[in-house]
């Protein structure tokens, strides 16, 4: 991922994606025209929800992490309610996508799971998110402060 990574954007752009693919998928248009782009863009965006799950996982220590995992969450729930819905045969389009149930089943599993995931991460203390190891220590402390008032004699 980039150094600074818009994780808003990034999610807000994949939940109306998932929105657009509903409104897509709920037409009554041609698979040979739309089938293989319709793919593309569930399993793009079943990639991209997992990336972006795995960049908020280990950045502890982002500002508004909390916010960006319950969106995150929000999101891939859409997105595994529109699997659900399309592998259900929920849309007439769907009948067309039948030989990627496997994959989709796979990816509404993991999506699932992931949500689950979430929620316990949002339910932990900031503490038991925080590796030890992580942890300034008093002295360091101390010697980061000794050398800021040294700087402040100078």
């Amino acid at each position: 991922m980039a150094a600074k990574t818009n994780f808003e954007d990034n999610i807000f752009y994949l939940s109306t994606l998932v929105k657009s693919l509903k409104a897509g998928i709920s037409l009554d248009i041609d698979p040979e025209y739309f089938r293989e782009k319709m793919v593309e863009d569930i399993l793009f965006v079943d990639s991209n929800l997992s990336r972006i799950y795995s960049a908020l996982k280990e950045g502890v220590y982002l500002i508004k992490r909390n916010e960006y995992l319950r969106n995150l969450a929000r999101a891939k729930r859409i997105f595994a309610d529109f699997l659900t819905d399309t592998l259900e045969g929920g849309y007439s389009f769907a009948s067309s996508l039948d030989q990627y149930s496997t994959k989709f089943r796979a990816s509404r599993s993991e999506q699932l799971a992931d949500i689950q995931a979430i929620n316990h991460l949002l339910d932990q203390p900031l503490s038991e998110n925080v590796e030890q190891g992580d942890i300034i220590s008093r002295d360091e402390y101390r010697f980061l402060f000794q050398a800021d008032d040294q700087s402040d004699d100078q």
